[in-house]
C-alpha cells in the first residue's frame, strides 16, 4: 500500500478500537439490565475470547479486516465492562467494603495499562513477529474470568429491586455473605428502601425503562446525571494521556536513551497504578468533594506549571528533571481523585432504577473524550507544542465551577 492510504488504515485500525468502547459503554447498562449482571459478565468474557482468536490468528490468515473486526470487539467489550462493572461491584459491596470495590474498575484499567506497556517492550512482544500475540493475551484474563463465573453471585440487588424476586434476591444475599436472612435483615430493609426510592421517582415496574428523556425530565436526577457527564469529561480531558505521551520527549530532552525513557514511563504507569490503588483508602477516609477537588486544582496547576517548564527547558540543566517532578506529582493528583471519582460516585449518586443507564452513557462520554483527545491531541502538539496543555488546564477549570455548586457530597458524616 501507499503511505497515505497504509496511514489511513493504521488510523482507523486504532480509533475502532474507542468506536466499538462508546457502544460498548452506552450498551452495558441496559445489557446488564435486560440479562442479568452475571450473565452480561459471561458475554462480556465470550467477546474478549473472540476477539483474542481473531487477533491470534490474523497474522496466519494474513487478514487485516480480522484484525478490524477483532478491535471493535474487544473495545465493545472494554466500553462494556467501564459501564456495568462498577454497577455490580457497588450491588455486592457492604458498607464497609464498597470504597475498596468501588476503585477496582479504574486500578484494574490502570494495572492494565501499566502490564501492557512492559509486554510491549521490545525485549518482550514489541516486535514485528509477536504483536498479534501481545492483542491475544485478552484472552488470559477472560479464562480467569470465565473460571470462577459459576462461583460469582448475581446482584441481590438487581434480584430484588429490578427483578422483585425477593426469594431468589435473599438466597444469593445469604451465600455471598455466608449468613442467615435474620441476620442480613438490616440489607434487606435497604433493598426495600430502595424500591420506596423507585416508586417516588415514578418507575416500580421492572419492564419500565429509563431513558435519557426520563431521567432528564425528573428533577431530583437532572443534576446528578449532568454532575456524572463531567465527571467522565475531565476524567479524560484532563490531559492525563496527553501528558503520558509527551512524558517520553521529555525524559529524552533530560538526557535519558531511549530505552531509559521506556524505564522511566514504566515508572510514571507504577506511580499512576499505585495511587489509583490508594483510591480506596482515600475514599474510606475522605469526603468524596474533598477528593475530586483537591485532584482538579492540583492538576490544573501542575499543567501550567509544565506549560512554563517545557517553554524554558534549556535555560537550566535542572529544569529538565523539575519537568519530570511536575509529571508524577501530576498523576499523583490524577490519582487523588480525577482517576477513581468518576466511576465510584454514581453508585452513590444515582437510584437503582436509572442508575444503569446514567452510568452507560457516562462511561460512553468517558470513551468519546478518550477518542477526541487521541485523534487531536498530536495535531495540537504539533500545532502549538506545550500550549496544548493549556487546553486541558482551561477544561478542568471551567467544569470545577458547577461541579463546586451542583455536586453533592455522598459520604455519610
Amino acid at each position: 500500500m501507499e503511505e497515505t492510504p497504509l496511514n489511513l488504515l493504521w488510523s482507523f485500525v486504532v480509533s475502532i478500537f474507542l468506536i466499538g468502547g462508546c457502544f460498548g459503554a452506552f450498551m452495558g447498562g441496559p445489557i446488564a439490565n435486560k440479562i442479568g449482571r452475571k450473565n452480561g459478565l459471561l458475554f462480556n468474557v465470550s467477546l474478549n475470547l473472540i476477539s483474542a482468536v481473531l487477533f491470534g490468528t490474523c497474522t496466519m490468515a494474513d487478514s487485516v479486516e480480522m484484525l478490524l473486526i477483532g478491535r471493535c470487539i474487544v473495545g465493545f467489550a472494554g466500553g462494556m465492562s467501564n459501564s456495568f462493572m462498577p454497577l455490580y461491584l457497588s450491588e455486592i459491596s457492604t458498607k464497609e467494603t464498597a470504597s475498596i470495590l468501588g476503585v477496582l474498575l479504574p486500578f484494574g484499567i490502570v494495572s492494565g495499562v501499566f502490564t501492557g506497556q512492559i509486554l510491549q517492550m521490545e525485549a518482550i512482544l514489541g516486535t514485528e513477529d509477536h504483536w498479534n500475540i501481545l492483542l491475544a493475551i485478552t484472552a488470559v484474563p477472560a479464562l480467569i474470568s470465565a473460571s470462577i463465573w459459576f462461583f460469582i453471585p448475581e446482584s441481590p440487588r438487581y434480584l430484588f429491586v429490578m427483578r422483585h424476586n425477593a426469594t431468589a434476591a435473599v438466597q444469593e444475599l445469604c451465600r455471598l455473605r455466608k449468613k442467615s436472612p435474620r441476620e442480613l435483615q438490616n440489607e434487606i430493609d435497604i433493598m426495600r428502601q430502595e424500591i420506596t426510592e423507585m416508586e417516588r421517582l415514578g418507575s416500580t415496574d421492572e419492564n419500565v425503562d429509563w431513558t435519557i428523556g426520563s431521567i432528564w425530565a425528573t428533577e431530583d436526577l437532572r443534576t446528578r446525571f449532568l454532575c456524572v457527564l463531567m465527571l467522565h469529561t475531565v476524567n479524560q480531558l484532563c490531559g492525563i494521556n496527553a501528558v503520558v505521551f509527551y512524558s517520553t520527549s521529555i525524559f529524552q530532552s533530560a538526557g535519558l536513551s531511549k530505552q531509559q525513557a521506556e524505564f522511566a514511563l514504566l515508572g510514571i504507569g507504577l506511580v499512576n497504578v499505585t495511587m489509583t490503588g490508594m483510591g480506596g483508602f482515600l475514599i474510606g477516609r475522605f469526603r468524596r468533594r474533598i477528593l475530586m477537588f483537591t485532584s482538579m486544582i492540583s492538576a490544573c496547576v501542575l499543567l501550567v506549571i509544565q506549560i512554563v517548564i517545557i517553554n524554558n527547558i534549556d535555560a537550566a540543566a535542572w529544569l529538565p528533571y523539575a519537568c519530570i517532578a511536575a509529571i508524577i506529582l501530576f498523576v499523583v493528583s490524577y490519582g487523588v481523585g480525577i482517576a477513581n471519582i468518576p466511576f465510584f460516585l454514581p453508585t452513590e449518586l444515582i437510584p437503582a432504577g436509572p442508575r444503569p443507564l446514567v452510568m452507560s452513557v457516562g462511561c460512553m462520554v468517558n470513551w468519546i473524550m478518550n477518542f477526541s483527545v487521541g485523534m487531536f491531541f498530536p495535531i495540537m502538539q504539533s500545532a502549538i507544542g506545550a500550549y496544548s496543555f493549556a487546553i486541558f488546564a482551561t477544561v478542568i477549570g471551567i467544569l470545577f465551577v458547577p461541579l463546586f455548586y451542583l455536586l453533592p457530597e455522598t459520604k455519610p458524616n
